[in-house]
């Protein structure tokens, strides 16, 4: 593993927000995602979870664009006013970076572990070939990123 090109990374200031009583529809999803962009928020994670008659939509964005994200979520409401909306504010992503995670088998395991030795519930998880996002509770974030380095010798950086 060459973690010399790997490194963590803290994102602070981060919003989530839930959409719950999301029709299946992908037309209905992409006017959805239409009118966020329509308001210039910059999306950063998403995650969907499709239940028997609905979906339920994760999103991040920056809190620097929370007057924009809360203009979208209006415009949501008034437009669908079945969908039910929830934010959160208190988390942070913590983004582990490296080559090292496509020859990896078990790194994403690795990972995970220190999760639940730590008993740290993880609120959305977003993968590429060489990252994986974690979402969790601002109040999580230096119990985790202290583990991560004593597991593995990556840089922090923290970016707010």
């Amino acid at each position: 593993m060459d973690e010399t090109e790997s490194k963590v990374t803290v994102l602070e200031n981060i919003t989530e927000v839930k959409l719950h009583r999301v029709p299946k529809n992908s037309i209905f999803i992409a006017d959805l995602f239409n009118i966020i962009a329509g308001q210039n928020v910059d999306i950063e994670m998403i995650s969907e979870i499709m239940l028997e008659d609905e979906v339920v939509l994760q999103l991040t964005c920056a809190q620097k664009s929370q007057r924009d994200l809360n203009d979208a979520m209006d415009k949501i409401r008034h437009k669908y006013e079945q969908i039910e909306i929830a934010q959160d504010r208190m988390v942070s992503k913590i983004v582990v970076e490296g080559n090292w995670l496509d020859h990896s088998p078990g790194a994403a395991a690795g990972l995970l572990n220190i999760f639940a030795q730590l008993q740290v519930p993880i609120l959305q998880i977003a993968t590429l070939l060489t990252g994986i996002s974690f979402l969790i509770h601002k109040e999580d974030v230096q119990k985790v990123i202290s583990e991560i380095t004593k597991a593995y010798d990556f840089t922090v950086v923290y970016r707010h």
